[in-house]
């Protein structure tokens, strides 16, 4: 899937959701991206693992995500400007569960973005939990669906979500940490998804 990095002090974090037997690398204008946590199981038959990427390549380049066998796949990718290019991320939290109430606390700092991704091993509607803002939502077909966010950042930030069902989940939630000499918290630039056109984002059906 396409993705766009504008801006300076750039990272670039992807989160791919998975089949259970599956194991998955990604790279992004064919340099190859980093595990940062994953993969965590929703005790069901998906699993999520996070990726990152300091210093990402500018302009339109590619995100692909190999894969050891054809089970499903869906991912969403979030790009930041005025991250920190040494230590861009704070300790990675991850939680699953079977609930209608995917969540996980991060350890984060004011100065901070937090930005989570969450895998269903199923498909619902998911409802964004207050003081986040939504980022990307893609199923593929009935077995699988990802979605996203970021929030603010605090000394705790958990990032929560509802879904109409009660299902297998699993999320991985992460800071991400300014820049050295940059005044403020990192900006969010970008949201990439694999899934259908919709107004902003870039993507398509990983199949």
């Amino acid at each position: 899937v396409s993705h766009t990095c504008t801006g300076a002090d750039l990272v670039l974090l992807v989160w791919a959701g998975h089949w259970w037997n599956n194991t998955v690398t990604v790279t992004y204008a064919a340099v190859a991206m980093t595990a940062v946590a994953g993969p965590i199981s929703s005790g069901g038959d998906a699993r999520v693992t996070c990726f990152r990427l300091i210093a990402p390549a500018t302009g339109a380049n590619n995100i692909v995500i190999t894969a050891t066998n054809g089970n499903p796949l869906t991912s969403g990718a979030l790009s930041f400007t005025g991250a920190h290019q040494t230590t861009p991320l704070g300790t990675a939290a991850t939680a699953n569960g079977n609930s209608t109430a995917p969540s996980v606390a991060v350890a984060s700092a004011t100065d901070e973005i937090v930005a989570d991704g969450v895998v269903l091993s199923n498909v619902a509607v998911e409802t964004v939990g207050a003081g986040q803002t939504g980022r990307w939502s893609v199923a593929r077909g009935t077995q699988m669906e990802t979605f996203g966010s970021t929030e603010p950042g605090a000394a705790s930030v958990t990032m929560n979500w509802s879904l109409d069902v009660g299902l297998f989940w699993a999320t991985i939630g992460v800071g991400v940490k300014p820049a050295a000499a940059g005044p403020g918290a990192p900006e969010f630039m970008a949201a990439a998804r694999q899934g259908s056109m919709t107004a902003g984002v870039t993507g398509r059906q990983y199949v």
